[in-house]
């Protein structure tokens, strides 16, 4: 059995957190921007200005004027209010934050979950900011000046600012956070992280997404460790791939690329997953498939939606338990396993 409750101190883990991301973002704003003046650094320099306010000790920012929306400015017109990146830099080395010393039932279990699975001290801070990030329904008072809207300004144009910008945000060497990001990803795996689908340049907000589940597994307690391992690994409920009634297919080929949305369609009308809906959902599911989709051949007509995910989580779990990497044996076997190809391992 497993209780979950509102904990105020929750609610305070995440205001601490997220008052030290802003005042990371904002030190850092150029290099997670990637360039020293464009429309993305001075709509995030904004928000992080409302956020601080009076702290900062700089002259009040006209609202409306800096809040202008895009869509309602000339196409190629620049921001009507500029705010320095230097010089907002220079007053938030003025405050003082220090790191987070609150002890609540998300920090704990985040603290149990690295050492039971062998994660690194970057895949918890990756975690940690994406709880504050996603964590903003329970705020009172206005998202203008959260982290949320200062990383929804933000675009992604390229793996290299990707990486120096959750870097800057999460306070770990360039090179750590490549590493954790080199697929197949764990965090993606194990179904913690959600993979987020866009037509255009994706923002930094959507990187860090956590899953529906795993934010009820932070926010849950457990009378054991195997239980908490046990809720890790129960199956994901998906009301997207129960009937057409519920959730309209159309709706699949919006939210997730072309083959996923097929392989969903196939899971709620019953057919069988082809080789490249395999492959297709691997990738979605891992970031990167370890065999061309011929390779899944053996799998058509064995394995739906669900137990690709399942088999996949499970490879990770596995992994992270025994403190091996994820690879791409180790996905192969999981779901030949599913498919009753292989026998399967069952225990946490």
């Amino acid at each position: 059995m497993l209780s979950r409750m509102s904990n105020p101190e929750n609610r305070r883990f995440q205001m601490d957190q997220e008052r030290q991301v802003m005042h990371r973002l904002g030190m850092g704003l150029p290099d997670v921007v990637g360039m020293d003046d464009n429309d993305d650094l001075h709509y995030a320099a904004h928000t992080i200005r409302r956020y601080f306010g009076d702290e900062l000790c700089m002259a009040p920012m006209p609202e409306f004027m800096g809040d202008t929306p895009r869509f309602l400015r000339t196409q190629g017109s620049r921001a009507p209010y500029r705010t320095e990146p230097w010089q907002l830099a220079r007053r938030l080395g003025e405050i003082a934050v220090s790191d987070s010393q609150i002890t609540c039932i998300v920090s704990s279990k985040l603290h149990l979950l690295q050492e039971l699975l062998h994660l690194s001290s970057v895949d918890i801070r990756f975690l940690t900011l994406a709880y504050a990030v996603g964590g903003q329904y329970q705020r009172t008072d206005s998202l203008a000046s959260s982290i949320a809207t200062a990383l929804a300004h933000i675009a992604v144009h390229d793996d290299g600012q990707k990486n120096r910008a959750i870097a800057v945000l999460l306070g770990v060497p360039v090179e750590d956070v490549a590493t954790m990001l080199t697929p197949p990803s764990r965090l993606h795996a194990l179904r913690f992280v959600e993979s987020i689908h866009t037509t255009g340049k994706p923002s930094l907000r959507e990187l860090f997404v956590l899953t529906a589940g795993f934010v009820d597994i932070l926010e849950s307690t457990y009378p054991s460790h195997n239980a908490l391992l046990q809720a890790i690994l129960a199956p994901e409920h998906a009301p997207h791939l129960v009937n057409d009634e519920a959730v309209p297919i159309g709706y699949l080929y919006d939210e997730f690329p072309k083959e996923v949305a097929e392989a969903f369609e196939c899971a709620v009308l019953e057919r069988p997953l082809r080789a490249h809906h395999i492959y297709a959902l691997v990738r979605w599911y891992t970031g990167a498939s370890p065999a061309l989709p011929s390779r899944y051949s053996q799998l058509v007509g064995r394995i739906g939606v669900q137990a690709v995910r399942d088999a996949i989580k499970r490879a990770a779990f596995d992994g992270c338990r025994a403190n091996v990497p994820l690879d791409s044996p180790a996905l192969m076997r999981a779901l030949h396993a599913s498919a009753g190809l292989l026998e399967a391992n069952t225990s946490p």
